[in-house]
């Protein structure tokens, strides 16, 4: 199975998170996955529009993969 859409979400109060989320997100997209991150993680990221931005009720809505970055209470409240 590939993977073709990937959301992506990080706790906002961490910024190792944040980094690593925006890192995960230009990776897949070399590797040809969209990647769609959720609206808090994408304003605390300051990525602005680079990527699609959903939010956090519609994460796991037509993608592949969650991928949640912060520890597992971050992948809980998703």
């Amino acid at each position: 199975m590939s993977l073709t859409r990937a959301s992506l979400i990080a706790r906002h109060t961490l910024p190792a998170a944040l980094s690593a989320l925006a890192e995960a997100a230009a990776h897949l997209e070399s590797r040809g996955c969209h990647p769609v991150i959720e609206a808090d993680s994408a304003r605390h990221a300051e990525l602005g529009h680079r990527w699609p931005v959903v939010p956090r009720e519609r994460l796991a809505q037509d993608v592949d993969v969650v991928i949640a970055f912060g520890g597992d209470g971050t992948l809980l409240d998703a």
